[in-house]
């Protein structure tokens, strides 16, 4: 049986209290390292599509205790994200540039004509990183500059990103490096 009679009927809406939602989507991979990685990977070589640089490596650093590196970091070089549209993706569930946009409300990015180009676009995955750990860093390479944003989880059980990042003058290349805090020794060799 199936109905579209919207005339009486109610959409369905989120509570004010999202902290349960929250929860729900930090436990949402069973893997949660290994869908991590994934998912931080595929965003790397989807910012290379749409920079026409699929032939260019992306970069993972893995943590490596005997150097005192207690980080994984993931560096793309595609666009890069300014100030608004970092805030844009990494604070709202949902949101995605990977979405044709053009002549839709609501996000202001347009990055793809062909959504074959694209993995995912639920904009869950730039967030995954909260499977794994309560804060970690974004950093935005956009046409000389750096922004960085520090992504975390509030007093309040909330997931929440710094409004003002810092900024510094760079010489580095266009793009988006995700750096995550790892606080448990790892058998990283097990998720390549």
């Amino acid at each position: 049986m199936s109905t579209n009679n919207t005339e009486n009927s109610i959409q369905f809406g989120l509570s004010e209290d999202n902290k349960h939602l929250y929860m729900v989507l930090s436990q949402l991979y069973s893997k949660p390292w290994e869908s991590v990685i994934r998912e931080l990977s595929t965003n790397c070589k989807d910012a290379h599509n749409m920079s026409n640089k699929q032939s260019l490596p992306f970069v993972i650093k893995l943590p490596n205790p005997k150097d005192n590196i207690n980080y994984i970091i993931f560096r793309d070089y595609g666009p890069g994200l300014t100030r608004e549209e970092v805030i844009d993706i990494y604070s709202v569930y949902g949101e995605s540039t990977k979405r044709q946009t053009s002549g839709s409300k609501g996000s202001k990015l347009s990055v793809f004509d062909n959504k074959s180009e694209v993995t995912g676009s639920l904009g869950l995955g730039s967030k995954s990183p909260f499977a794994v750990c309560n804060s970690f860093q974004v950093k935005s390479y956009v046409d000389g500059k750096v922004y960085m944003f520090t992504c975390f989880i509030n007093d309040e059980d909330v997931p929440s990103i710094t409004m003002s990042p810092n900024i510094v003058e760079t010489s580095e290349e266009n793009g988006l490096e995700i750096i995550i805090p790892v606080y448990d020794e790892l058998p990283f060799e097990n998720y390549m």
